[in-house]
């Protein structure tokens, strides 16, 4: 019954507000700033309004309606739909009536003579204005909380789940509000949890901030909701893995909002809530680099963009973050076909006014990268194709000579010869130290970078050398996911094994940034904090999937061919020098005969073809790129 008489009048104002649009609203304004008037009078003289008062009032009257009506159109107070008005809106009406009270109080000011007629009482100006703004703000925000009590609704299927949101700011009270008019979401916000002491206790969109975040056990064990939804945009990674064990170890199931800012920016999608990625664990916060850096366009706006490995992860992210930068030209290289055709279709259908140009090639056939070469003349080149993947090329290490160091020598030699503005390659933590044959030709690969950029000319060379890349093909982290998905076992080579990860983004950024600032062939690595150990990311994948270990096991295999424990970044504040842009470091350049390095990479592209994997180690040991023998696997220690 109650519900049915709030719809009714809820039902009354809307019509009241929308008939002939906007002159029921200015009738219901008439009517509000009438009675304003007429209490304002009645208290001012205590409900025995003299007689000269009497006839005062009614002359004044209609002018004084007409006055707040004629100030509201003025300051846009109806076009302010009611049942959305805000706090925002509330600055019109406080405007409106405070220029009335301006034009009264001037006019009480300017007639000196004491007349009734003239110079209404100050009492009666303040008082008409507070009336008057407290009736028309009034009405409006009855009309609002009439909606949000009783509005159209999409039923709930099946029973609601009890929630609780981890974060009592401004993200959190908007879901609160978001939860509470939408019951088709079948949640019941049973309160927040916030670690600021001022909060605790209080009440936000009519809920209670119940704990801190150290009471979460404390406050299921009495609440036992089965969801739990983190609208802290800021918190700290350790505090977020922290909440994220708390969650797996209770069976809550925790999910990320991301804030209102990230969705205008684009920097999220509009679908408001996601599980906890793995990105979110990594101990250290997404770097973003390119972010409206002045120094990216002169070097990527209006040129001639060539990428090779272009349907890579890396490669096709480095085509979206140069398209964006509005190059006159983009020449995408690749020799999967199928790769090279998806990534040329998106950039055809994102960046239709870029002309772009899909070129099916092998790296390592010189005199076709020099013709192509020749074809496109391309300014900027972007190096990513290589082999990447350390056991596979443990298995046939004459292709990881002949595509990472043959196809390199090839794509920069062809650079310098056709006169591109800047060349950059990327490379890997696994160059450092290498233990394996992929990571030794990537090493050499940096130093035939160095040894072009000797060779003079116009060309400016760098290197890139970063971690693993997360959701990279072939990278851990899909491999774990589709191991849960499969029910198990998570199969981990060793539990001390550690890496260095980060985004694709990110290392699409630091491929950009080094291109502004290459000169001789120098190798540039990004600061990403501490390496993550990989049972570590293994056990978080498998609770945030909802599991326990005793669900999905954990197996170890041992290290495979050619890996190693840790890998390195050279990250040495004695051996790398800061550059402008924060986190990312040059490493100081090599001193070396490279007239006899020209003869061992000769030498070692013939055993390449050969493919003999004895020879090819010896050959890359006599280079002097720090080859290692590959760490020995050592008994588990989890």
């Amino acid at each position: 019954m109650k519900t049915d008489v709030i719809r009714a009048v809820a039902e009354s104002l809307d019509r009241i507000a929308r008939w002939g649009g906007r002159p029921g609203q200015v009738l219901v304004d008439a009517f509000v700033v009438g009675l304003a008037f007429l209490a304002a009078f009645q208290l001012r003289f205590e409900f025995a309004v003299p007689s000269p008062y009497w006839k005062a009032m009614v002359l004044w009257l209609p002018y004084t309606v007409l006055a707040h009506l004629a100030t509201n159109f003025a300051f846009g107070v109806y076009r302010i739909l009611w049942r959305y008005i805000s706090l925002y809106e509330v600055w019109r009406f406080v405007k409106a009536v405070a220029a009335v009270g301006a034009v009264f109080l001037a006019l009480r000011l300017a007639v000196t003579a004491h007349h009734v007629y003239f110079r209404p009482p100050l009492s009666i100006i303040v008082l008409e204005a507070a009336f008057s703004f407290l009736g028309m703000v009034g009405v409006r925000f009855l009309r609002r909380w009439l909606h949000e009590s009783v509005g159209p609704r999409t039923a709930p299927v099946g029973e609601a789940e009890d929630v609780v949101i981890i974060g009592a700011g401004d993200n959190g009270r908007t879901v609160a509000r978001e939860i509470r008019l939408r019951p088709e979401l079948n949640l019941t916000l049973l309160g927040f949890v916030d670690d600021d002491p001022f909060k605790q206790g209080l009440e936000v969109e009519g809920r209670k901030v119940l704990g801190t975040l150290d009471r979460l056990p404390d406050l299921h064990r009495r609440l036992r909701f089965p969801k739990a939804l983190l609208a802290i945009t800021d918190l700290s990674v350790p505090r977020k893995r922290q909440v994220m064990e708390h969650c797996a170890r209770l069976g809550v199931r925790l999910l990320v909002l991301p804030g209102t800012s990230d969705l205008i920016s684009g920097r999220a999608r509009v679908n408001p809530i996601r599980e906890v990625r793995i990105e979110d664990l990594l101990g250290r916060p997404v770097t973003d680099l390119t972010r409206d850096d002045p120094l990216l366009q002169p070097v990527y706006g209006g040129h001639r963009i060539l990428i090779t490995g272009a349907g890579g992860s890396i490669g096709s992210e480095l085509c979206r973050q140069v398209a964006r930068l509005a190059p006159s030209r983009l020449t995408l290289v690749d020799k999967d076909e199928n790769n090279l055709f998806y990534i040329h279709a998106e950039m055809t259908r994102v960046f239709p006014d870029i002309p772009c140009a899909a070129r099916v090639l092998d790296v390592r056939e010189a005199e076709k990268v020099a013709n192509l070469w020749a074809r496109e003349r391309p300014e900027v080149v972007l190096h990513a194709a290589a082999y990447k993947h350390v056991p596979l090329m443990e298995e046939n290490p004459g292709e990881a000579v002949v595509n990472n160091v043959l196809g390199t020598r090839n794509v920069a030699e062809a650079s310098r010869v056709h006169g591109a503005s800047v060349f950059v390659m990327l490379s890997t933590d696994k160059a450092v130290n290498p233990t394996s044959v992929m990571g030794a030709t990537k090493r050499i690969a940096e130093l035939i970078v160095r040894q072009v950029a000797e060779g003079g000319g116009p060309t400016r060379f760098g290197s890139v050398r970063f971690g693993n890349v997360l959701a990279s093909r072939g990278s851990v982290i899909p491999t774990f996911r589709e191991q849960i998905a499969r029910g198990g076992p998570v199969t981990v080579t060793h539990p001390d094994v550690m890496r260095y990860f980060m985004t694709i983004p990110e290392a699409s950024q630091l491929v950009l940034k080094a291109g502004t600032l290459a000169e001789r062939g120098e190798v540039f690595v990004l600061d990403m904090g501490q390496p993550v150990r990989i049972l570590d990311l293994a056990r978080d994948m498998i609770r945030l999937s909802g599991f326990g270990e005793d669900e999905i096991g954990i197996h170890f295999i041992g290290l495979r061919p050619g890996e190693k424990l840790f890998e390195e970044l050279l990250v040495d504040r004695d051996r790398v020098i800061p550059t402008p842009v924060e986190k990312v470091f040059v490493s100081k350049p090599e001193l070396r005969d490279f007239d006899r390095f020209r003869a061992q990479v000769e030498a070692l592209v013939r055993l390449g073809r050969d493919g003999d994997l004895a020879a090819i180690r010896r050959a890359i040991e006599e280079m002097d790129v720090g080859l290692r023998r590959p760490d020995a696997d050592a008994p588990a220690s989890a």
